[in-house]
């Protein structure tokens, strides 16, 4: 075998393929051990060709010169040490850099896998547009600040009746299904989902940031929300299922918003006065018989943002005394 022997060049060629598929595994360590399995090999080979007879390399010419090296060149039994040297340097060189790519792909997966999670974790709590709002954004939600919120809370009517003869399972389901059509209510018209209480959810609008549109979209989202339960309940009439009636109290004020709770366990929610009110205007919803009552502060915070906002759908129920509070509280009720 001449330095100049194709054949030679070929077999190491092959080595490298080697290479290519350890690198596949994404695990450096294999891609060194293969590398290293290529070193020995490939010198286990060189030492022994020199251990043949008759073969010899350049360390015994009798003159180290490019001439000498060059007219033993065409001799097959010749071996020039350099190019050993710089194949092996060669496979050392790509092992290394390839683990060090492999290494750091690792890396990039595992951190675009983690985003994906707190993604994912995200968008059970917030709308589409703010959950790429904040995965865009190295600020965190943790401080807290006083800012305009709409508040609203849902809650079934009549859930201990509705559920009275039900299994465990079918009430789980029922909450399900009631769950998921208000929360996509939620989620369409840019709300936070704040936290499921039971038979009952609370949401916010204008967190964790801002918009003139909050109040609006707060209407909005209750209005569809009844709508949904519409279509549900004419789904549940043809299998012979009760009806779900929903209650929701909407308010308009400014709240507490953070990071709530210790290091073992934070959520994200606002507090203050305007949430108990919100959550007293929503128990109105049996005494003036209707789904929906909404509080003069938010039908004013619309009709700011929006002077022309289409508000036919609700009735003014006058002031109304709700508990804790000894000033009445004006409202507007749905006028289904």
């Amino acid at each position: 075998m001449a330095c100049f022997d194709p054949d030679g060049y070929g077999t190491v060629s092959l080595f490298f393929m080697f290479l290519m598929q350890a690198s596949f595994s994404f695990r450096p360590s294999l891609v060194l051990w293969c590398g290293v399995s290529i070193l020995i090999a490939r010198l286990g080979m060189w030492l022994w060709f020199l251990s043949q007879p008759n073969v010899y390399s350049n360390l015994d010419l009798p003159e180290q010169t490019v001439e000498a090296w060059l007219a033993a060149g065409s001799d097959l039994n010749f071996l020039f040490l350099g190019y050993a040297a710089i194949e092996l340097l060669v496979v050392l060189i790509l092992s290394a850099g390839l683990a060090v790519v492999v290494a750091r792909s690792r890396r990039l997966v595992r951190k675009f896998l983690s985003t994906e999670r707190k993604r994912a974790s995200l968008s059970r709590y917030f709308s589409p547009n703010v959950v790429d709002q904040l995965s865009s954004s190295d600020a965190g939600l943790a401080k807290g600040q006083q800012q305009n919120v709409a508040v609203l809370f849902a809650d079934i009517m009549g859930f201990t009746k509705l559920c009275e003869k039900a299994t465990a399972d079918e009430v789980i389901e029922l909450l399900r299904g009631y769950h998921d059509r208000l929360g996509k209510a939620v989620f369409k018209n840019s709300g936070t989902l704040d936290k499921y209480i039971g038979d009952g959810l609370m949401a916010t609008f204008g967190t964790p940031t801002t918009s003139p549109q909050d109040s609006e979209n707060a209407l909005k989202c209750a209005f569809e929300m009844i709508e949904a339960l519409d279509d549900w309940n004419a789904e549940r009439a043809l299998s012979g299922e009760q009806s779900v009636r929903v209650g929701i109290g909407l308010h308009w004020g400014i709240v507490v918003a953070g990071d709530i709770g210790n290091e073992r366990r934070l959520e994200y929610s606002v507090i203050g006065d305007n949430v108990n009110i919100a959550s007293r205007i929503e128990h109105l919803t049996r005494e003036l018989d209707t789904q929906l009552v909404v509080s003069d502060d938010l039908v004013r915070a619309i009709k700011r943002s929006n002077p022309t906002a289409n508000l036919d759908g609700l009735i003014d129920a006058g002031v109304q005394k709700i508990r804790g509070r000894d000033s009445g509280v004006r409202v507007w009720r749905c006028s289904k």
